[in-house]
C-alpha cells in the first residue's frame, strides 16, 4: 500500500514505516507541538477520523498518539507528539475533531497532560479534586521510547537525507 502524497508532504520531525500486522498502523509520523494542529486539520480534509489519543510515559518525556483512519482507504496513521516531563502541555485538537475532547481529558487525568485552549479540560475518570495522575511512573520505570515503538523503521525526512539518496553523477 502507497501512502498518500498529501501525508508525506506534512511538515514533521520523521516519518517510521510501520509493518501493520505487528503495530497496527502503516506510519507514524513524529511531530513537534507546533505541527500538530496542520496534521490533524489535513487528515480531517483528506477524510480521516480520529479512533483515538493516548499517551505513555517514557524516559524522554510524554508520548502523545493519535491514531487516524478512513471508512473507506486502507491504512491508519499515527500522529506521535513528545513533550518534556517538566513541561507536559500540547495544543488541543477537540476543535478540529469534537472526538478529541473526552481523549484528551483522560490523557490530562492519566497523566498530568495540559491541551492548551482545550474547551473543557476538567477530569473525565479522576475525582475533581485529586492531583494524581496515576499512569505517571517513577523515573526507574519508564523505558526508552525505542522500547516502546519497537515495531518502526524510522525514515529522514531532512532535504540533506532525500539528496543523500540520489545517484551520483560522475565526470565522464
Amino acid at each position: 500500500m502507497s501512502t498518500p502524497q498529501w501525508i508525506m508532504e506534512l511538515a514533521a520531525l520523521s516519518r517510521a514505516e510501520s509493518d501493520p500486522t505487528a503495530c497496527g498502523q502503516n506510519m507514524n509520523i513524529v511531530l513537534t507541538c507546533e505541527q500538530l494542529r496542520p496534521a490533524a486539520s489535513a487528515f480531517l480534509q483528506n477524510g480521516y477520523f480520529l479512533e483515538d489519543v493516548t499517551g505513555a510515559d517514557v524516559e524522554e518525556g510524554f508520548l502523545v498518539l493519535y491514531h487516524f483512519a478512513h471508512f473507506d482507504l486502507p491504512g491508519r496513521y499515527g500522529l506521535t507528539v513528545m513533550v518534556p516531563h517538566d513541561n507536559p502541555e500540547l495544543p488541543t485538537i477537540a476543535d478540529i475533531y469534537q472526538g478529541a475532547n473526552w481523549h484528551e481529558r483522560e490523557c490530562f487525568d492519566m497523566y498530568g497532560l495540559i491541551f492548551t485552549d482545550h474547551p473543557n479540560l476538567l477530569p473525565l475518570l479522576m475525582p475533581a479534586e485529586s492531583d494524581l495522575h496515576p499512569l505517571i511512573k517513577t523515573e526507574k520505570k519508564r523505558s526508552p521510547l525505542n522500547n516502546v515503538l519497537p515495531f518502526c523503521r524510522f525514515v529522514d525526512t531532512s532535504p540533506a537525507a532525500s539528496s543523500a539518496n540520489e545517484p551520483e553523477e560522475h565526470a565522464p
